[in-house]
Order: C-alpha cells, then sequence, then structure tokens
C-alpha cells in the first residue's frame, strides 16, 4: 500500500529532475559574507546566489552600504546539493558542484563589480567553518569576497568505521573462543575422547555460525543508519533467543557425556541419533538465519528506498507548502490593499459627509445672515447716501493733489534740465582740460625720456672719464719712474717737466673733485627724474580716473533722463486710466443711485401693500371668528325656531360671499414670496453697490500709494542729484589738482634747465680732461723715447772708450788682429756718425720739446671750447633722437587707449 501511494506520488511529481534513489544530501550555509577593498563610486552593493546546473539566482540578498571601501551582508544563505552513492563511498568526489556569486549594485547588469565561482565538493568532508577569500572576477580594482562556508552534514570516512566495527567483532569472537575451550578442556577430562571430540564439535559449530551471523549483523547495522529502529530491535530479539538455545543445548550434552560413563554402552546409539537429531537442527538453523539475513537485506533496501522517498516527498512538500504560502501572501497582500482602498473610501466618505454637514451648517448661517442684512438694508441707506458724499470729498482731495504732483514734478523737471546743462557744461570743459593736461602730459614725457637719455651720455661720459683718470694716473707713474731716471743726465730738462707735472697733478686733483661733485649731482638728478615720473604717473592716473568718471556720470545722466521720461510717460498714462476708471465709477454710481431710489421707492411701495394685506388678513381673520359665533348662535337659534331656515341661508350665502374674499386674499398672499424675491433681489444689487463701493476705495487707497511712491521716487531722483553735485565738486578739486601738477611741471622744467647748464659744464670738463690726457700721453712717448736714446749713447760711448783702450795696447803685441782693428775702427765711426746724429736729435728734440709746449698751451684753450662744442652737439643730437622714438612710442599708446575709451562708450551706448 504504501508503496503504491509513493508510486502515485511520482507520478503527479513536476517536471523537474528530482535527485537519485541512492543519493545523499548535504546541506551548506554561507555566513559572515563581506566585500573588501570596494573602490570609491559603489555606494549600496547587493549579492545573488546563481547555481551553474539551473542558470538561476538562488537567493539574493538586500542592498548594504559601503562603510570604510567594506561591505558586509547580514544575511546568511543557505544551500543543499545531492551526491551519489559512489561518490560519497570515495574519499575525493568526482563530479564539481559550482556555485556564483555575482556582487552588484542591484539596478541593472551593466553595474556589476565582480562574480566569483565557489565548487562545494571540496567541503563535503569538512565539519568546522571555513573562511575563504575569494577575488571578485571581472573586476579592475582589486575587490575581494570573504565568506564563512559550513557543511551541515558532513561526509564521514567510511574505511575508518567499518575497520572499527571489524576490530570489534573480531574481538567479541576471540573471546566467545575461548570461553569455550575452556569449557571443552573441563569435558575431556571427564569423558571419552571420542564422545567429547563430537560434542565440542557441534557446540563450537554452532557458535561459530552465530558469531558470524553476529559479525555481519553488527556491520551491517553500523553501516546502514537510516533503517528505522523497530526492525533492528526485532532481528536481535530473535538472534539473541537463537543464542540461549544453543548455549542449553551444549549443557544437556555435556550432561549426557558426563552419565554416559556411569550408564551402559547400551545407550551409546541414543546419543548418536540425538547428535543426528542436533546437527539436523543446526543446519534449519543456519538456514534460517541465512533466509534472516536475506529479510534483512531486503527490508534495508525497501526502507532505504522509502527514507529516499519520505525526503523527496518532503522536498514536494516544502515547494508546495512555499507555493501554498505564497498564494497566500498574495491574497493576504491583495486583501490588505483593499482593506486599505476601503479605509481610504471610508474616510473620504466621513470627510465628505463633514464638508456637507459644515456646508447645511453655513447655509443655516448664511440664511440668517440674510434675514439679519434683509433687516439692515434699511439702515444701509443713509450709510450709502454718506459715502456718495465721502466719495465725492475724496475725488475733490484726489483731483488737487494730482494737480500739486504735476506741479512739483515740473519744477522738479525744470531743475533737473538745469542741473544736467550744467553737468554737460562741465563735462565739456573737463574733457577739454583733459585733452590740454594730456598733451601736457605727452610733452612731459617727451622731455622726461630726454633727461633720460642725457643722464644715460652722462653715465656714459662718466665713466669714460674715470678710465681716462686711471690712465692718466698710470702714465704720470710712468713719467715718474722714467724722469728719475733721466734726472742725472738731463738736468737741464728737469725743471720745466717737472713743472709741468705738478700743474698736471694739481689739473687731475681738480679734475677728480669736479667728477665726484659731477656724480653726486647726477645721483640729485636721478632721483628727481624718479620723483618726476612717478608725479607724472600718478597724474596720468589721475587724469584716467577723471575722465572715467565723467564718462560714468554722462552715462547716469543719460540713464537718469530715460528713467525720468518712462516714469513721466507712466504717471500720464496711470493718470489717464485712473480719470477713464474715475469717470466710468462716476457714472456707474449715478446709475447706481438712480437704481437705488427705484428700488427705495418700490420696497416702499412693497411693504406699504404687505401691511395692508397683512391688516386685511387680520380683519378677516376676526370677520371669520365671528362669523362662525353668529353661526353657532343661528344653529342654537334655529332649532329653537322653524323660522330660522332664511336666516341660515341667509349666513349661507354671507359665508360663500367671505369664501370668495378669503380665496381673493389667498392668491395676493401667494404674490408675497414673489415680492420677498423681489425685495432679496434688491437687496443682492445694494450688495453689489456696496463691493463696487470697497473696490472703488481700494483704488483709491492704491492711487494714493502710487502718489508716495512717486514722492519716494522724486526723493531718490533728489538725491541722485546732491550726489551728481557732489561728483562736480570733485571734479573741481581735480581740476585744482591738475593746476597744481602743472605748476609743479613748471618748477621741474626750471630744475631740468639748471641740469641741462650743469651737464654744459660737465662736457666740458669732460672735454678738457680728454685733451690733458691726449697731451700727457704724447709727452710720456716723447720722454721715453729720449731717455731710451740717452741711455743707448752713453752706453756706446762707454764701450766705445774701452775698446780703443783695448786695442791701443794689444796692437803693439799682436799682429793677428790688425784686421780687428780695422774692422773697430769702422765701428768707431759708425758710433760717432750715430753719436752725432743722437747729439744733433737730441738738440733738435729739445727745441721741439719747447716749442711744442709752447704751442699746446696755446692751442690746448682754442681745443678746448670746439671740442667741448662738436661733444654738447653730438650729445644734443643723440637726446633728440631718442626723445623721438619715446614720444613715438607714447603717441602709440595714446591712441590705443583713445581707441580703448571709444569701443567702451560704444559698449555702453
Amino acid at each position: 500500500m504504501i508503496r503504491d501511494r509513493i508510486l502515485r506520488l511520482h507520478r503527479h511529481k513536476p517536471s523537474s529532475s528530482p535527485p537519485p534513489i541512492s543519493a545523499h544530501k548535504f546541506d551548506f550555509t554561507f555566513s559572515n559574507i563581506q566585500a573588501l577593498q570596494v573602490p570609491k563610486g559603489w555606494d549600496k552593493l547587493s549579492l545573488s546566489l546563481v547555481s551553474l546546473e539551473s542558470a538561476k539566482t538562488a537567493r539574493k540578498s538586500a542592498k548594504v552600504t559601503v562603510k570604510n571601501r567594506t561591505c558586509k551582508w547580514p544575511e546568511t544563505f543557505s544551500e543543499s546539493i545531492w551526491i551519489s552513492e559512489a561518490d560519497c563511498s570515495k574519499e575525493a568526489a568526482t563530479e564539481e558542484y559550482f556555485f556564483k556569486f555575482l556582487v552588484s549594485t542591484g539596478s541593472s547588469r551593466s553595474n556589476v563589480l565582480g562574480e566569483t565561482w565557489l565548487n562545494l565538493s571540496a567541503f563535503l568532508s569538512s565539519q568546522s567553518p571555513v573562511l575563504i577569500s575569494l577575488p571578485l572576477k571581472k573586476c579592475n580594482y582589486g575587490a575581494i569576497l570573504q565568506i564563512e562556508v559550513t557543511c551541515l552534514t558532513p561526509k564521514r570516512n567510511l574505511r575508518d568505521e567499518k575497520w572499527k566495527q571489524m576490530h570489534a567483532c573480531t574481538h567479541d569472537n576471540l573471546n566467545q573462543d575461548d570461553n569455550i575451550e575452556n569449557q571443552s578442556e573441563i569435558s575431556d577430562s571427564k569423558s571419552i575422547d571420542q564422545a567429547t571430540s563430537f560434542s565440542a564439535s557441534i557446540p563450537r559449530y554452532s557458535f561459530d555460525l552465530m558469531d558470524d551471523s553476529m559479525g555481519r549483523q553488527s556491520f551491517s547495522s553500523q553501516s546502514d543508519k537510516n533503517v528505522s529502529n523497530k526492525g533492528i530491535i526485532g532481528r536481535q530479539d530473535s538472534i539473541k533467543s537463537v543464542r540461549s538455545f544453543s548455549k542449553d543445548e551444549f549443557r544437556k550434552s555435556t550432561y549426557a557425556t558426563n552419565t554416559f560413563k556411569e550408564n551402559n554402552n547400551a545407550k551409546v546409539h541414543e546419543l548418536e541419533s540425538e547428535s543426528n537429531m542436533w546437527e539436523q537442527n543446526a543446519r534449519k538453523l543456519a538456514a534460517d538465519l541465512e533466509s534472516l539475513k536475506n529479510e534483512l537485506t531486503m527490508s534495508r533496501s525497501e526502507c532505504r528506498g522509502l527514507a529516499r522517498e519520505i525526503e523527496d516527498l518532503k522536498l514536494l512538500q516544502e515547494i508546495e507548502v512555499g507555493k501554498i504560502h505564497k498564494c497566500y501572501e498574495d491574497d493576504i497582500w491583495f486583501q490588505k490593499e483593499a482593506n486599505e482602498n476601503l479605509s481610504l473610501l471610508l474616510k473620504k466618505t466621513q470627510e465628505s459627509n463633514i464638508e456637507l454637514v459644515s456646508i447645511f451648517q453655513e447655509m443655516e448661517e448664511t440664511i440668517e445672515k440674510q434675514r439679519v442684512e434683509i433687516e439692515t438694508l434699511l439702515g444701509n441707506e443713509l450709510e450709502f447716501i454718506n459715502t456718495s458724499q465721502h466719495f465725492m470729498v475724496l475725488e475733490c482731495r484726489l483731483e488737487d493733489k494730482i494737480i500739486k504732483t504735476e506741479i512739483e514734478q515740473d519744477m522738479k523737471n525744470q531743475i533737473l534740465k538745469g542741473l544736467l546743462s550744467d553737468v554737460g557744461k562741465m563735462a565739456g570743459q573737463l574733457n577739454t582740460k583733459v585733452r590740454e593736461l594730456e598733451m601736457d602730459c605727452k610733452d612731459l614725457a617727451e622731455e622726461n625720456l630726454e633727461l633720460l637719455f642725457e643722464i644715460k651720455d652722462l653715465r656714459n661720459t662718466n665713466c669714460e672719464l674715470q678710465n681716462c683718470l686711471e690712465k692718466a694716473d698710470e702714465e704720470i707713474v710712468d713719467s715718474s719712474t722714467h724722469e728719475d731716471a733721466c734726472q742725472c743726465q738731463n738736468s737741464s730738462n728737469d725743471q720745466p717737466n717737472f713743472d709741468g707735472e705738478t700743474e698736471l697733478a694739481k689739473h687731475f686733483s681738480e679734475l677728480r673733485e669736479e667728477n665726484i661733485y659731477l656724480s653726486q649731482r647726477v645721483s640729485g638728478l636721478e632721483a628727481q627724474l624718479r620723483y618726476l615720473t612717478n608725479t607724472n604717473q600718478s597724474s596720468l592716473l589721475e587724469l584716467h580716473k577723471s575722465e572715467s568718471q565723467a564718462i560714468v556720470l554722462g552715462i547716469q545722466v543719460t540713464r537718469l533722463e530715460e528713467k525720468i521720461e518712462s516714469q513721466k510717460l507712466e504717471h500720464k498714462n496711470k493718470l489717464s486710466e485712473i480719470q477713464k476708471w474715475w469717470t466710468e465709477n462716476q457714472e456707474e454710481c449715478a446709475s447706481l443711485s438712480k437704481l437705488n431710489v427705484k428700488l427705495q421707492t418700490t420696497t416702499e411701495s412693497l411693504v406699504e401693500e404687505y401691511n395692508l394685506l397683512h391688516k386685511f388678513n387680520t380683519e378677516l381673520r376676526e370677520q371669520k371668528i365671528d362669523l362662525q359665533k353668529q353661526c353657532m348662535d343661528l344653529e342654537a337659534k334655529s332649532s329653537e325656531s322653524p323660522d330660522s331656515k332664511s336666516k341660515i341661508k341667509f349666513s349661507e350665502i354671507e359665508w360663500l360671499r367671505l369664501k370668495e374674499e378669503n380665496y381673493v386674499l389667498r392668491m395676493q398672499s401667494q404674490k408675497v414670496p414673489e415680492l420677498q424675491n423681489e425685495v432679496l433681489a434688491l437687496r443682492v444689487a445694494m450688495k453689489e453697490i456696496k463691493l463696487q463701493a470697497k473696490i472703488l476705495e481700494a483704488s483709491f487707497e492704491s492711487v494714493l500709494e502710487d502718489f508716495e511712491k512717486l514722492k519716494c521716487e522724486n526723493i531718490s531722483m533728489s538725491e541722485k542729484i546732491f550726489s551728481m553735485h557732489k561728483q562736480v565738486l570733485e571734479a573741481e578739486d581735480c581740476k585744482r589738482k591738475k593746476n597744481g601738477l602743472e605748476d609743479k611741471i613748471l618748477r621741474l622744467e626750471g630744475d631740468l634747465v639748471e641740469k641741462d647748464a650743469l651737464f654744459v659744464q660737465v662736457n666740458e670738463t669732460k672735454n678738457e680732461l680728454r685733451q690733458m690726457k691726449m697731451a700727457n700721453s704724447q709727452y710720456s712717448v716723447k720722454v721715453k723715447s729720449l731717455e731710451d736714446e740717452l741711455k743707448q749713447t752713453e752706453l756706446s760711448k762707454v764701450c766705445d772708450e774701452r775698446d780703443i783702450k783695448s786695442r791701443r795696447y794689444q796692437v803693439s803685441a799682436i799682429l793677428d788682429y790688425e784686421s780687428r782693428i780695422q774692422l773697430l775702427e769702422k765701428e768707431l765711426e759708425k758710433a760717432s756718425e750715430l753719436n752725432d746724429v743722437y747729439k744733433s736729435q737730441l738738440e733738435s728734440n729739445a727745441c721741439l720739446v719747447d716749442s711744442k709746449i709752447l704751442q699746446t698751451q696755446e692751442s690746448y684753450e682754442t681745443k678746448k671750447s670746439e671740442h667741448k662744442i662738436c661733444q654738447l652737439e653730438a650729445e644734443l643730437v643723440e637726446i633728440r633722437e631718442r626723445y623721438l622714438g619715446i614720444s613715438l612710442k607714447y603717441a602709440e599708446v595714446e591712441a590705443q587707449r583713445e581707441q580703448l575709451v571709444m569701443k567702451l562708450k560704444a559698449v555702453n551706448g
């Protein structure tokens, strides 16, 4: 029956591939999952577990924020795999069971940080949790995923268990064999050898079979742990019964052998027959044991199949329960949404009911207010008249204020026009003065440049003078040395040379002092030039500022004029609109006043009619009551007298007439609601009139506000005009400063004239120094040449005298020297000739020196003036050229500045 049910369940299973019958289930959990070294920009991450067999996401976590480049998921994933018994029996599984961990943001496939693969077959036999760190593939940032894997049902080592079980079984068998041998030895001492051997073989055989069956049973029971406990206990009881039965039989057999000695040999055959019977019984028991073992194996295999089928049924039940749970959850969610919608509808209906109640209350309040207003309408007529009078007074005031504002605006406009004309004149004067200042600045810049070039030339000349002085000093030193050497020979020529040297030394000292004085003066002039350039630059900056201020003021004036014109147009438009609106309101007020008068007359007539009808109705009611009393009296009288019938008829006729009158009155009373409606319409018209009056008041207030705004604008315009006045005063101050700068420039020009005179003097001194240096150099050269000639002549004289003396002494002694003497004579002649030449040259040189000294003294003064004039002319030409270049550069810069100013004006315009 159970098998049939299981087969039916298998038939009704879904198409998904079921696990194999001979397979074991291994459960795994993944906990403490965290991603390390997460790059920046990944704020939230989610983890999903994907199976390779199904290629579907088995588990998925929620998004977790990244902190300090680590993302830790608190969830623990659980997953199970099925492995066949063949793989379980092996130490290392042949198949691989891969699972993929995918880390992403969860929004799209493109936002995937990385993925890793994990083989669960490596953790089948791990009994403790294992922490693994796996690098993420397809990730260029070096991120790592850390997982703690735990196997809830680890695989045990079957070889060790089998070895332990076999070892335990063999140990039990050896103990039992030892006990049996001890008992057999005791029996041998008391019985015959044949009987004892036969009887011992029977229990040993039976016990060996029993032990073997017990060993097999223990091995099979320990290897198959999933079999039900009840079947195993029943089988063990049967085996214990067999064991006890064999022990009893063994005792009986030993007792028979002991009694066999006492009894006769006739009983041997009986014992043999009994032993044969016992052998047959033992064989039957062995066959029974084998059949029981077979049944055990079959039952165990059936139990295993049933257990697997039970597990499959459990899995199916879990899947179906999950589906049912999902269905229930969906139903519950749908019902929750429906309940929420219903609660929202209830709330909305409650709110609508509350709103309806409030609307009804408001309607009742409005009805009551209308009643009160109907009562107060009659009293509001006087108020309307008063308001119309107040409006008339306000109109008069408004007209007066408008006239006053127009007059004030005209006055202010005239003042503004005068100020603007003054400002324009001032701006024109400023522009002319600015141009004059620019021309002056150009001239000053040219003069400054000329001064700079002159200063540079003075520096160069100063350097040349210093070099010349150094050279003159060197020449004087050389001339002094040469003069000391020539003092012994040319004593006659020493006095004029010494006098010339002293004069030259004095002149050189004076020139040095003048050079120092001139260098100091040049440094002072350079400082003055710097000061002048700085003042010129500051004046130019002030001019630029004044020009920019004048331009800004002109722009502001134009803007103010445009604003004033626009404001005038706006005010005119507003005034025209206000006048139109005012005339329209006046017409409406006149028409409303006429309507009000008509309505008042109609209301008065209606009220009078209503009062008359009410009085007439009350009179008719009283007449009716009187007639009813009369009818009662007449009925009483008719009952008393038969003559009252005529009176009754008469009363009936009167009653009919009264009915007709009553009908007429009812018709008139029906007209009362129409009259009430007319009264309500009149009240509504009155309300509209009141609203229009309020609108007129609001417009009047807006006009007043506009008037106040105009006042504020006029005040701001006056403030701007005051600021313009201040700026004009500042421009006048700038003019004054400009005049002061012009005075300073004139003073500086005077200083420059003085500097020019000083430069002329310096140039004269420079020329004199140059001439003196030239003359000194010529004198020194001549003196050196004369000294050299004197030395040579003296040496030649001494040599000639010595040669002559030696030759005179040797002529008499040596004849071989005749040729030498002739040569010496020739040399003497040459030397004497040279000496004569030298003497003549010395005399001529002395005359020439005297004449040259006189000529140099005369021509020195003439050359001085000529040389100074030439130098001054050359320096003037150079300075003019430099100033022309600088003035051209300055003109170019000013042209560029004027172009920029024109561009700025065009941009502002």
